[in-house]
């Protein structure tokens, strides 16, 4: 039914077509066509690829048990026996803490390492007032590290136990080091509009890391498999609508004057593919002879095909002129009107088998046709503007929700003064795999 309501308004506008042919300010506008532009551009087949979204942080190495230490007396310093980096057992000495004051001498207050492991902070020095309130020292069990980031406020709804991460170091700038958040603080800090995570390192490349090291961060925060994806520089943003140009044999659009230029020098046959491939370009100029009104009037002693054609249009009553309607509104009466222009004989209406029974599909009919009549040349390609729908969107790749489909050719580089339909020379299909 679908085709037989395309090829129904094909018919009609045939018809129309013919009738005006004769113009001759339409002949004079044929004849003044002037040559349009050849953009040169890159262009890469789509494909399916996996693609993560993301969030860079910055973090800290720790080690995941680090005690801090506290002298059990106030005064100065008066001797350390470790330094940073030094393994310490459990009760062993790490300084001394001399706590006499004027008139008044003590014996020296020894602070002892509360945990056996390594030395991770030494803030002070010999001669240094603390107080018992002070962390003088630092021991970490450098056994078992952890890495803390903190996320900001916006991306809190993201966070979530388990999530993956990727750790780089500027030690290793170019080892991806895996873990995943392990723990995520109840609280946000009133003062830096930040939350805590915690992240575990995994795998071999975790022995790289040590306490103290700045990490670079990146959280998984959304995973897509076998998705089309493209490069974000191939997409053209304006007015916040979003779209790519896509490789066509042919245009989607035609113009007026070469759609005259076309019926003038076509077949029957050529005429019915053209017109029905193009039906969206035939202006209301083209129905200066009110040819449905002839049709309809010649119809007046057949009250029910007369109310078949009806169903199909709608009548400008100022001007008394029946037009058709748009093609959404195609009914399941176009099979029945279709009967009834065969049986009125008028120019160029043909069998459908006769139109659809082919060994090379219509868009190459149509292609050689246009080549035939040098309105394209052979190596011709179009761009057209199709709007799509994202998703995604990281690292120069975005993910394509709707309007793409895998294989097809679009413009990867020379699209910024491509318009619809504009014609195309491929310099280069590049190969873009991610």
């Amino acid at each position: 039914m679908k085709k037989i309501s395309k090829i129904f308004f094909s018919t009609l506008t045939i018809c129309l077509l013919v009738s005006c042919g004769g113009k001759k300010d339409e002949a004079k506008a044929a004849a003044e066509v002037q040559p349009e532009a050849l953009f040169a551009v890159n262009t890469m087949k789509i494909k399916r690829s996996n693609i993560s979204d993301y969030i860079k942080l910055t973090g800290n190495v720790q080690a995941k048990r680090n005690i801090q230490v506290f002298p059990d007396q106030n005064g100065k310093i008066s001797s350390i026996d470790v330094k940073i980096g030094q393994s310490v057992t459990k009760g062993q000495k790490i300084m001394e803490v001399n706590p006499s004051r004027p008139g008044m001498v003590y014996a020296l207050s020894p602070v002892i390492a509360p945990i056996s492991g390594v030395i991770t902070s030494l803030p002070y020095k010999i001669g240094d007032t603390v107080s018992m309130q002070t962390p003088v020292a630092k021991v970490g069990n450098l056994d078992s590290l952890e890495i803390i980031a903190n996320v900001a406020e916006k991306y809190i709804s993201k966070m979530k136990m388990g999530l993956n991460v990727a750790v780089t170091v500027d030690a290793y700038p170019n080892t991806a080091i895996s873990g995943n958040i392990y723990e995520v603080s109840p609280v946000v800090d009133e003062m830096s509009r930040t939350l805590e995570v915690k992240i575990e390192p995994k795998g071999a490349n975790a022995a790289l890391l040590k306490h103290g090291m700045y990490a670079n961060i990146k959280i998984y925060t959304e995973n897509k498999h076998n998705r089309v994806v493209i490069p974000t520089s191939c997409i053209i943003t304006r007015y916040g609508e979003q779209s790519v140009f896509v490789i066509r044999e042919l245009p989607t659009e035609i113009s007026n004057v070469t759609i005259s230029k076309l019926i003038s020098s076509c077949t029957d046959d050529e005429k019915a593919l053209v017109l029905r491939y193009f039906p969206r370009n035939l202006p209301d100029s083209f129905r200066g002879d009110v040819f449905e009104t002839k049709i309809l009037r010649s119809l007046e002693k057949r009250n029910n095909d007369k109310a078949i054609l009806l169903s199909l249009y709608q009548k400008d009553e100022e001007n008394n002129l029946y037009k058709l309607k748009p093609q959404g509104s195609f009914n399941s009466d176009c099979e029945k009107a279709w009967n009834i222009f065969l049986e009125l004989g008028q120019n160029y209406v043909l069998p459908v088998s006769k139109i659809f029974k082919s060994s090379i599909s219509e868009d190459e009919q149509l292609r050689s046709i246009l080549i035939d009549k040098q309105i394209i040349e052979q190596t011709t390609k179009f761009a057209e503007k199709r709007i799509i729908e994202s998703g995604i969107q990281i690292d120069n790749k975005t993910e394509v929700i709707k309007g793409l489909l895998p294989d097809e050719e679009i413009v990867y580089s020379g699209q910024s003064l491509l318009e619809n339909n504009a014609k195309v020379k491929i310099v280069q299909l590049l190969n873009i795999v991610y």
